[in-house]
């Protein structure tokens, strides 16, 4: 979320994952925004929180997933949200589209693997 404590936690986060060669290919933000029925927009947990990570960690912003109630449903059914229709479904779909293209791209080394 644009939080400021949650972009403190995934600043955290993303620290750890470098430090132990886990790379970082973007950012994506969560509950960026609710869209009521009416049309209206509001950014109940703030905004830029995205923009920031990818700054601070030197990555693209993949996207910004809209806070719909469709994807809690869809968890607590075990439907996947991508299988519907909808704004965040979309955004989903075009996200993976673009994490395919950075993983086939990515300069990943195979682990190497110490037993003690």
């Amino acid at each position: 979320t644009p939080q400021i404590v949650a972009q403190e936690d995934v600043v955290r986060g993303g620290e750890m994952f470098l430090k132990v060669g886990v790379p970082i290919l973007g950012v994506i933000e969560n509950m960026a925004a609710f869209s009521c029925d009416c049309g209206h927009t509001a950014k109940i947990f703030g905004s830029g929180g995205g923009k920031a990570m990818s700054e601070h960690f030197g990555v693209p912003v993949l996207g910004s997933i809209a806070l719909e109630s469709r994807i809690r449903e869809g968890g607590d059914q075990g439907e996947p949200i991508v299988t519907s229709g909808g704004l965040a479904a979309e955004t989903i779909r075009t996200i993976a589209k673009q994490l395919t293209g950075l993983v086939d791209e990515a300069e990943v080394s195979d682990p190497e693997i110490n037993i003690m």
